[in-house]
């Protein structure tokens, strides 16, 4: 089974269908296809770190209504799984990149 891991930004262009400021380039078609190709046979992820960090930039920057992140993260949810790491995930990862042998 193929596995993606998707990224904050890879989120917000699609759910903001962002553009480039300069030139007016836009950054979401690619992102949207991504999310239209996950199926059963390929498993979408995100961690719940970064769906803090799209609640945050959709309320904060964006200036969504909180019934408006909640529906969008539904349906999301839908199709991405979401992960939650342990504290222990955390040391194993800060260990591979100091370079220490986990």
């Amino acid at each position: 089974m193929l596995r993606v891991f998707l990224d904050t930004d890879v989120i917000l262009n699609v759910l903001c269908k962002k553009e480039d400021l300069e030139s007016g380039m836009r950054l979401w078609p690619a992102p949207k296809e991504i999310l239209n190709l996950i199926t059963d046979e390929i498993y979408g992820s995100t961690s719940i770190i970064n769906i803090m960090e799209i609640r945050s930039v959709l309320a904060k920057k964006k200036l969504w209504k909180k019934e408006e992140i909640f529906e969008k993260e539904a349906i999301l949810s839908e199709s991405i799984h979401v992960v939650i790491p342990t504290w222990t995930d955390h040391i194993y990862a800060d260990k591979r990149r100091c370079g220490i042998n986990a």
